[in-house]
């Protein structure tokens, strides 16, 4: 029966449907089960509708017959329903709808019945399970699929006609949804119905389910994987707005919510706002009032939970809390008596825990929490997170929440912190971008202890402590009251700062980079304390700050209506360690500052300020006593200020008016009284200037200021010489778009004028230039502005002081004004300007003319040298012209040279802009090089701009020498540029500016090298390069030759070769460059190295070089701090010190290079004779810049000096010694510890040499110049030479003591021109001398001489040589040049006495007085050294005193008492061996120059000084001595007469002018002569040529041969002089340049004799070495 009722309702149902229904099974008792199995139905596109394998009902059947419809459970098994709404609405499921539709004009025909009573339903159990449901709305854009597991529902209560939904108990598993939305339903604009809905649950219970939801438009995705969750409810009131659950619990649980773009609020699918929105109206709607619900929940247990939350729409942050991408994991929420409404909010929260993926975590949260409509607080509170936490309590109270924001002030406070502390680390997860700031680092570990406690309402608050302990160093304690915190214009404070202290680590990690500037540096400690009370606009302030850099205190009071006071102090305040640019030259400041008045903007300040500067460093001087003092009153300042530091003082007074903005006035008086530059370390060399400056000037900008400046008594003093400024005027005028200078000083004159202003000149002059040009300006220039007409006179003044100013400039001499005139209108521009001569350091510029001339076309200028010339370089003829138009500038360098010949060198091209850029073509008719054309090709060019360098056919080539640049690819930065040379001489090349004798290089350089990304930051290279027959100062190298490439990655390989001229050396490897090091990894093998190669990098200093050195080096390690290990050696090695003069050798040693540095094994020195001198020990070094000392140095006998005055002007000679040294020390201080012998043999020479000749001013008639500077200064002047190139030498620290003995005889040359010369033997046992890193000298001890003479020779009138006394001596006690002497010179000489006494002889002459005696001239030499008293004294040895008249006796005595009397006697004796008689010379006269005043024979000269003294000086002296026999008496008679001339030379020494006469000695008739004074012999001569070679002279003289008696015989005449030197008679017949060719083979040969003689006395000392070791 079952069956056929069945398959019947199938086929009814197929009949009307119309589509496929099977029903596999029907069962039922009839009473109240019905089951059906196997129901499949098909829609209309034979897809499946619905399918279930089991439905089965319990219900009571025969209720229905009562219309009470009671199920008490219903079970569906394995069930699929597919639901499908189309675009147009209609369904898979209409025609189900359709079938069964009822006949609607049948019902409308019969009355409804309203009597009838609703249908009573009853519903117990449901259970489904898996049951997968598809829906599909196309219309509404609702995609569904869902597999239920295992749903079990019980119904408490079902009444659907008043809709009470009571629900016992939900359980869900296993079961999973996804939902995803294509469309947004749409705005539901129907007013909110009454919510007429009872609800009830009593306990939901969720496992495992999982829920997806996908919204496209919204672009939102939510995902739900549940664990498990469970619900239970005491009370669900929605009607009444109350919900109360017992409790919440939830395990295990993902929930993400990903936003995939932004998308506003109203426009998201899933809006919780909006749902409780509609639900309040809802409720609102049915209780007639405003919705306030109350929700409680007993317990929440929540463990285990992961929440995402992920917004694309904004990039992932790499580091901190990013709130655009969340994950929450491991959530523990335990909490309990959990209260929402709308007015109050209650949670007692034990336990929450968290982890989020930036690393931040909760560990513990538990707090007592309560807002409501008055309070909230929490209280209890414990908050620990992985670096911080928080305890006590914090409470707020309110009188609503809407005050909060209407009135805040009514907000109440009560806090109270302790035993808490913040994290660095957590404040990085919240400020991630702090992180950035390098100085947080310091603090990344830190903690910020925080005690805290204050009550009160915002409009009182009272801070009873706040104190933040922690960072680096960090500390506050503050505590007081603040009043009207929310109305800053009412805000009090009344605060006390116990302590603020910090550092500057601390405040560096806190603040983003860049808050502080770059040029600004925080002192390393800082603290404060002090105190503030009052408003923000009247108050008391006293603060006490303390740093590291210096203290500084104020006080400021601060009153009613802007009335202030303050006073600030400073007892150091070091303000060049405030600033990173050291450049500034600050240093510490000390004042009292005081300043009271009213106002606080400048158009309302009336005060009065005055400061006491105590001091004040600026450019590492320290100022002293400066005063300020200023008196204010709105805008117009009066200034009077006062220094009187010992190197700087004056006075200043200025009033400066600035109340007009528009035009403010500047008056002000200086009157410097000193002003010392060198001091204040502003000028290098002593320099101060003192003066009156006084200036008037108004205006406010450059465009507009006007004035006048005017200096009087100006006084410059340059390296103590006084250059006074009688004139300094200068007046500038300016009006609108005109201006005027006028200046007037003895530096400079010029007369300006402008009709541009200040301002818009250099604007005006570029933009012009732009005319001829493109100078591509950014921004562009202005339409309306334009060049108009100036004219420009400077007038440089031919002046000594310029050379203050400019640093190694030693001469200018303008030769004309430079002067300069323009003609807006017709653009007419002329600038000229000639200098004659300039010579600045090395380098000297002999007539220097400038032209520029311009029009509306073109710009052209002409720039012409006659000649450059330097140490390196002689350039004569140097031009530079060209033109500039059409933005094209032409360009012309030549070198002409000598103007006979072609020009040596020319370079022309013409550029153009480009773009942002320029381009550079080459003229292939302004080619030339070494008096040369060179070709180039039409279509080079060189462009180039900020990021570009493109080379473009640039191949530049005469017969096979070529030098060429290209680029390959497109024009673009990057683009690889190739430079090739072939067969390119360097030797040619040099010999464009140089004469092939001086050229210092030579060579032939072949190859090629390519870069790439020139411009760019990775730069790279390749290279094949070789220089064959490298040549350096004329000495052959050898061949050299590179390899290298760029490898990537920064790493350079290098191949590097020295070959050829008996050289194999190779260096091979690569250098890496990085970040903070450049790598090194070469070897170096030095198979052969010819040490004779190496003479021209010698300078001359090291000649004889010969030998060679190999070895093998490893080089790792880096640049700054590399690695070397291996050996050099050294095989028979050779060289000799120039100025030393002899020969060293080096046998067969070696250095050799370990980790610790470069170690000497027993290095040893081989003198010419085979004498040894052993270096043993280390350089140690890490860096090879950087050096530490550990040597010592042995020799018993050493030839330290074989040289001549060749060698070595300043000291010759042999020198033996044996020394014992030690060096210790490093390359700044090296410490030398020597004891130095001077052994037999020796015999040494030094010269104090003469700088120049030269005459002081005339002090008399005849005055000698010493020009000689003491030996010591030119020493000291070589080593600060040779320290100058080693970089960070300080100076040396020595001492030495030094054993000479008599053995060693000593020569010092004291004058090279007048030959004076002391040669002397004496004992030093021993010298100590001592000299420290400043380069200062100690030296104690006494040298005594044994014995001596002093060798004179005076200017060819004599030559004598004095005996030094024995026991003379030169003590040292300390600084070398103030050594003490006592000298005793004897010159003994054969003379009669008779001219002695001449004075004194009456009557007949004693014959005794003509007879030879031998007198001692005593020359002594006492004092200081360098200023030594020399006196002198003639005695008669005992001996010879019987043999005399007692007159000579007393004669003698006589002359000591008259200093003149006796040094007239010593002069005669010295110079004529003879005695003077009374004014001997009464007609004669002269004078002369000389140098060495303060030697023997300066001592001599002012004697002659003195016998001259009647006669103007300033004229040359000849002295001569005539001896022939007189016939004019008939008879020969002997006849001597001294010759006596005064000669003058004038035009530059071509004219001479020589006036004199004989005084007759013996012989002839004196009285009968006519001739007096000078009168007698007369002469003009003038040098035809410069050299002298050609002379031409008028003369007439007087001739006493003559046969007249008591006359005169004049010879007059004419003569024509032609000199030529020669060696022998044959070299008067041979060319001057065959003469002078002979005269250098000469010197070679005796050179070469020399050297060969030098030799045999070598070998035959050699030979005797030998024979005595055989011995």
């Amino acid at each position: 029966m079952q069956n056929y009722l069945a398959t019947q309702g199938e086929n009814y149902l197929e009949n009307t449907l119309g589509t496929r229904v099977d029903i596999g099974g029907f069962t039922t008792d009839w009473r109240n089960t019905i089951v059906l199995k196997e129901v499949y139905v098909e829609d209309q596109q034979q897809d499946t509708l619905w399918y279930s394998e089991r439905l089965g009902v319990d219900m009571a059947i025969f209720s229905l017959l009562k219309g009470v419809v009671n199920i008490s459970k219903v079970d569906l098994d394995n069930a699929t329903l597919k639901l499908h709404i189309r675009e147009d609405s209609t369904t898979n499921f209409d025609y189900i709808m359709e079938a069964f539709a009822t006949d609607t004009s049948a019902v409308a025909a019969q009355p409804a019945d309203t009597t009838a009573a609703p249908m009573e339903i009853t519903l117990g159990t449901i259970n489904l399970d898996n049951v997968y449901v598809v829906f599909r709305d196309e219309a509404g854009g609702n995609f569904i699929k869902t597999r239920v597991g295992d749903l079990t529902t019980t119904m408490e209560e079902l009444n659907l006609e008043e809709q009470r939904y009571l629900v016992d108990e939900i359980e869900l598993a296993n079961t999973w949804v996804k939902y995803e939305q294509t469309k947004l339903p749409p705005p539901d604009t129907a007013a909110p119905e009454p919510l007429e809905m009872d609800f009830g649950l009593n306990r939901v219970a969720l496992e495992n389910i999982r829920v997806s939801y996908l919204s496209r438009p919204a672009d939102q995705r939510i995902e739900l994987a549940l664990g498990a969750s469970e619900m239970v409810a005491d009370n669900i009131d929605l009607k009444g707005a109350q919900i109360d659950l017992e409790s919440f619990m939830l395990r295990d649980t993902d929930v993400k919510y990903i936003q995939e773009k932004y998308k506003p609020v109203d426009s998201l699918a899933v809006n919780p706002a909006r749902i409780a929105e509609n639900m309040d109206q809802s409720v609102e709607e049915t209780s007639g009032q405003p919705m306030n619900w109350v929700v409680t929940l007993g317990e929440l247990d929540v463990a285990n939970l992961d929440v995402l939350f992920n917004n694309f729409n904004a990039p992932e942050q790499p580091a901190g809390m990013d709130y655009d991408h969340l994950l929450f994991s491991d959530i523990v929420l335990d909490a309990e008596d959990i209260l929402y409404s709308l007015n109050r909010i209650r949670v007692d929260l034990n336990q929450l825990t968290l982890q989020e993926q930036s690393g931040f975590e909760i560990n513990n949260f538990n707090a007592n929490i309560v807002l409501d409509s008055t309070s909230a607080s929490l209280t209890n509170l414990d908050l620990k997170t992985g670096n911080s936490q928080l305890q006590n309590d914090l409470t707020m109270t309110y009188p609503s929440l809407d005050a909060i924001t209407e009135n805040p002030s009514q907000v109440g406070l009560n806090l109270d912190i302790n035993n808490s502390y913040v994290g660095m680390k957590d404040v990085l997860y919240f400020m991630p971008d702090m992180a950035d700031n390098p100085s947080f680092k310091s603090i990344a570990n830190a903690t910020i202890k925080v005690e805290a406690a204050a009550e009160g309402q915002l409009d009182n608050v009272r801070i009873s402590n706040l104190q933040l302990e922690g960072l680096k160093d960090t500390y506050v304690d503050v505590s007081g009251v603040v009043r009207n915190a929310m109305d800053p214009d009412n805000l009090y404070l009344d605060l006390n700062i116990d302590r603020f202290a910090t550092t500057r680590t601390d405040i560096l990690a806190l603040t983003p980079p860049g808050t502080i500037p770059p040029d600004f540096r925080l002192p390393g400690q800082l603290s404060m304390e002090g105190n503030y009370r009052g408003t923000l606009t009247a108050f008391d302030a006293k603060a006490d700050l303390r740093s590291s850099f210096g203290n500084v205190a104020a006080v400021v009071d601060m009153g009613a209506n802007e009335r202030f006071s303050a006073t600030v102090r400073s007892g150091g305040f070091d303000l060049g360690q405030l600033f990173t640019d050291d450049s500034l030259g600050l240093g510490k400041v000390a004042l009292v500052a005081e300043a009271s008045g009213t106002g606080l903007t400048p158009e309302t300040m009336r005060a009065n300020v005055k400061a006491s500067v105590q001091r004040f460093d600026y450019n590492d001087y320290t100022y002293n006593d400066i005063d300020l003092a200023a008196h204010i009153d709105r805008s117009l300042y009066s200034v009077k200020a006062t220094a009187e530091d010992q190197n700087l003082a004056f006075d200043l007074t200025g009033d400066f008016n600035l109340r007009d903005t528009l035009q403010p006035s500047y008056d002000f008086n200086l009157a410097l009284e000193k002003a010392d530059l060198q001091a204040l370390n502003f000028y290098p060399e002593p320099l101060a200037v003192q003066g009156q400056l006084k200036g008037t000037f108004t205006g406010a900008d450059a465009a507009s200021i006007s004035g006048q400046l005017a200096g009087d008594e100006l006084v410059i003093n340059y390296n103590d010489k006084i250059y006074p400024i009688d004139t300094l005027r200068m007046t500038l005028e300016q009006e609108g778009e005109r201006a005027e200078i006028l200046l007037q000083s003895d530096i400079a004159d010029a007369d300006m004028k402008f009709k541009n202003s200040l301002a818009t000149l250099p604007t005006a002059l570029q933009k012009h230039f732009s005319n001829y040009i493109d100078l591509q300006p950014d921004p562009p220039y202005p339409a309306n502005l334009n060049l108009e007409d100036f004219t420009a006179t400077v007038d440089l003044k031919d002046t000594e002081l310029i050379k203050a100013f400019v640093p190694g400039l030693e001469q200018l001499q303008p030769a004309t004004p430079i002067t300069a005139t323009y003609d807006g209108e017709t653009q007419q521009l002329r600038v000229d300007g000639q200098i004659s001569k300039i010579v600045y350091t090395d380098y000297t510029l002999q007539n220097l003319n400038l032209q520029v001339r311009g029009n509306k076309e073109r710009l052209a200028y002409d720039v012409r040298l006659q000649q450059l010339l330097s140490p390196s370089l002689n350039a004569q003829n140097i031009s530079i012209e060209g033109a500039a138009r059409d933005d094209e500038l032409a360009v012309k360098l030549a070198i002409a040279g000598d103007t006979t010949e072609a020009a040596r060198f020319v370079f022309g091209g013409v550029l153009n802009s480009l773009g942002t850029g320029y381009r550079f073509s080459i003229n292939p008719d302004q080619l030339v090089i070494n008096g040369d054309d060179w070709d180039v090709p039409q279509d080079n060019y060189l462009q180039f701009d900020t990021n570009l360098l493109y080379a473009n056919n640039i191949r530049l080539q005469h017969n096979d020498q070529a030098i060429a640049l290209n680029s390959t690819g497109p024009v673009a930065p990057g683009a690889p540029l190739n430079v090739s040379f072939d067969n390119l001489s360097i030797g040619y090349l040099m010999r464009t500016v140089q004469e092939s004798q001086d050229s210092l290089i030579a060579g032939i350089i072949n190859g090629e090298a390519t870069l790439n990304d020139i411009m760019g930051d990775n730069l790279s290279f390749t290279s094949d390069l070789t220089v064959t027959d490298f040549t350096y100062e004329g000495v052959p190298v050898g061949d050299l030759a590179l390899d290298a490439s760029s490898a990537g990655a920064n790493r350079y390989n290098i191949d590097a070769r020295l070959t050829d001229n008996g050289n194999q050396v190779l260096v091979n490897g690569f250098v890496e460059t990085q970040p903070n090091a450049t790598l090194l990894n070469l070897d170096a093998n030095v198979a052969n190295l010819n040490i004779g190669s190496l003479a021209g990098f010698t300078a001359g200093m090291v000649e004889q070089l010969d030998g060679t050195a190999n070895g093998k080096l490893r080089i790792t390690g880096t640049v700054e701090k590399p690695s070397i290990l291996g050996e050099l050696n050294f095989n028979k090695a050779q060289f000799n010190l120039t100025m030393f003069g002899s020969l060293f050798t080096l046998e067969n040693e070696r250095l050799v290079f370990n980790e610790q540095g470069i170690r000497f094994p027993d290095f040893t020195v081989t003198d010419s004779l085979g004498n040894d001198l052993v270096v043993n020990g280390m350089i140690e070094t890490q860096t090879y810049t950087d050096f530490q000392f550990d040597l010592g140095v042995e020799t018993d006998r050493f030839l330290a000096l074989n040289s001549t005055a060749a060698n070595n002007e300043l000291f010759y000679g042999t020198l033996y010694v044996g020394a014992d040294a030690t060096i210790t020390g490093n390359m700044a201080i090296p410490v030398v510890q020597v004891n130095v012998r001077v052994l037999d043999g020796s015999n040494f020479t030094t010269v104090i040499p003469a700088e120049s000749v030269g005459a002081a001013e005339r002090d008399g008639i005849v005055e000698f110049v010493n020009l000689s500077p003491a030996l010591d200064s030119i020493l000291r002047e070589q080593e600060q030479d040779s320290a100058e190139v080693i970089t960070g030498f300080v100076g040396a620290e020595v001492e030495a003591e030094i054993t000479v003995t008599d053995a060693t005889p000593i020569t010092i040359v004291i004058d090279p021109i007048t030959g004076d010369q002391l040669t002397v033997r004496g004992t030093a046992d021993p010298l100590f001398i001592g000299m420290r890193p400043s380069g200062e000298i100690n030296m104690t001890g006494r040298y005594t001489i044994t014995e001596g003479r002093y060798s004179m020779d005076f200017y060819d009138l004599a030559s004598r040589e004095l005996d030094i006394a024995e026991g003379s001596y030169i003590n040292w006690l300390g600084d070398p040049l103030q050594a003490t002497m006592d000298i005793t010179a004897i010159y003994t000489v054969e003379t009669a006495p008779r001219e002695l006494v001449a004075s004194q002889a009456a009557g007949v002459e004693d014959p005794a007085l003509q007879n030879q005696v031998e007198f001692e001239v005593l020359v002594y030499v006492r004092g200081d050294l360098l200023t030594p008293e020399i006196s002198f004294d003639i005695q008669l040895p005992e001996e010879e005193q019987g043999e005399v008249p007692e007159q000579v006796i007393s004669s003698l005595g006589n002359l000591r008492q008259d200093e003149s009397a006796l040094n007239k006697q010593v002069f005669a004796l010295l110079v004529l061996n003879r005695f003077l008689a009374p004014d001997p010379l009464a007609s004669s006269g002269g004078g002369f120059e000389s140098t060495a005043r303060n030697s023997l024979s300066g001592a001599l000269t002012d004697q002659l000084n003195q016998l001259t003294n009647r006669y103007a000086g300033g004229l040359g002296l000849e002295l001569g001595v005539d001896s022939y026999q007189d016939y004019s008496s008939g008879s020969a008679q002997g006849r001597t007469d001294l010759n006596v001339a005064l000669k003058q030379q004038f035009l530059d020494d071509r004219l001479t002018v020589r006036v004199g006469t004989d005084i007759g000695l013996e012989g002839g008739n004196q009285s009968d002569q006519t001739m007096s004074g000078f009168g007698g012999d007369v002469s003009v001569e003038y040098s035809i040529t410069e050299d002298g070679r050609l002379r031409v002279r008028g003369f007439q003289r007087s001739q006493y041969e003559g046969v007249l008696e008591g006359g005169d015989v004049r010879a007059t005449g004419v003569s024509l002089i032609y000199v030529r030197e020669y060696d022998d008679f044959a070299d008067l017949f041979r060319s001057i340049e065959a003469v002078q060719r002979k005269q250098e083979e000469r010197k070679l040969e005796e050179a070469q004799i020399t050297r060969e003689e030098q030799k045999e006395i070598k070998k035959e000392e050699q030979e005797l070495k030998e024979e005595g070791i055989e011995q």
